[in-house]
């Protein structure tokens, strides 16, 4: 059974938007890394600089992920995401986007991150 806050497809985004990683950081052991993507929609027009994209605050997310296999050449990542809009959802909507996307501290209790013990288990 999949917990609701994990949305491992939150990722998986319609055709034409874009995910921009913004900023990360590992947790202080270095097994988790945490990256905060910004989501733009398909181009609506261009500028001298090129095609215009909008930011899709709702579907920028954060995205923790971990390896599977620790020092072995089958390392393989998993991982978990959250949406601003999910976020909003289980935090209420006074959550802005510019707290969601300097989050760090709450990220593991966000994302339900454990301990890096249990997410190998998964």
């Amino acid at each position: 059974m999949q917990d609701e806050r994990r949305d491992p497809a939150d990722h998986v985004l319609p055709p034409g938007y874009e995910a921009q990683p913004f900023w990360g950081f590992h947790d202080q052991e270095g097994h988790l890394s945490y990256q905060f993507h910004r989501v733009y929609g398909p181009p609506h027009g261009r500028d001298r600089r090129g095609p215009v994209q909008q930011l899709d605050e709702q579907r920028s997310y954060w995205e923790v992920t971990w390896p599977t296999a620790v020092r072995t050449i089958d390392e393989h990542l998993q991982g978990r995401s959250i949406s601003y809009a999910k976020a909003r959802e289980l935090k209420g909507p006074n959550l802005t986007f510019e707290r969601f996307s300097s989050m760090r501290y709450q990220l593991p209790g966000l994302l339900e991150i454990a301990d890096i013990g249990s997410l190998a288990a998964e």
